[in-house]
């Protein structure tokens, strides 16, 4: 798993949507966030009951990808230095799934036959009602993830050099619009 590092010089640098959390922050480095994916919940598309996110989801069950940081959110231990979180959906019960999509496509089968809910990227999200799945997004996003490039701590090469050097990429990428144009061709300037 790459959140866990001890990569062994199999790779470098992870470039893949990984959430810097306090955790992987022990074991791995991060730069400054590239993006910002918002976090969403998804309901069956014949569901009615579910609009204010801060009380209607309430003891809900609701799924996620187990381990993820949207589990994270939802129990309350989400914790990245820099960056608050309004915990606002109280006692859920978490049903965890090996990806996003598979708790959506359980979330399909029907509203409340084994969810009332999922969490997930709005970018998975948008994808699964794409195909025509009988979901719907609700209400404004709980949270905007931070999305950074990670580095093993663990690895024998001193990656220092190479962390400094994607960090200010990154920062250029800020500053200079690039990240921004990126966002707004392929996500509406979503994230």
């Amino acid at each position: 798993v790459l959140t866990a590092g001890s990569w062994n010089g199999r790779w470098d640098m992870s470039v893949g949507s990984m959430t810097p959390t306090n955790d992987r922050q022990q074991v791995l480095d991060f730069t400054e966030p590239y993006y910002f994916t918002p976090a969403v919940v998804v309901v069956h598309a014949d569901n009615s009951s579910v609009s204010d996110l801060t009380s209607d989801l309430d003891g809900a069950n609701i799924g996620v990808c187990a381990g993820c940081s949207y589990e994270q959110f939802l129990d309350g231990s989400l914790s990245i230095d820099g960056f608050d979180f309004d915990f606002v959906v109280d006692d859920p019960t978490i049903k965890g799934y090996d990806t996003d999509t598979t708790a959506l496509e359980d979330l399909a089968l029907g509203d409340g036959v084994r969810l009332d809910a999922a969490m997930t990227s709005v970018t998975t999200a948008q994808g699964f009602i794409d195909t025509g799945k009988p979901v719907k997004l609700v209400g404004d996003p709980l949270f905007y993830e931070p999305l950074s490039v990670a580095f093993d701590k663990g690895s024998s090469l001193d990656d220092a050099s190479l962390l400094e050097a994607v960090d200010a990429i990154v920062a250029e990428m800020h500053s200079d619009g690039t990240l921004t144009e990126m966002s707004e061709k392929w996500y509406d300037g979503l994230d």
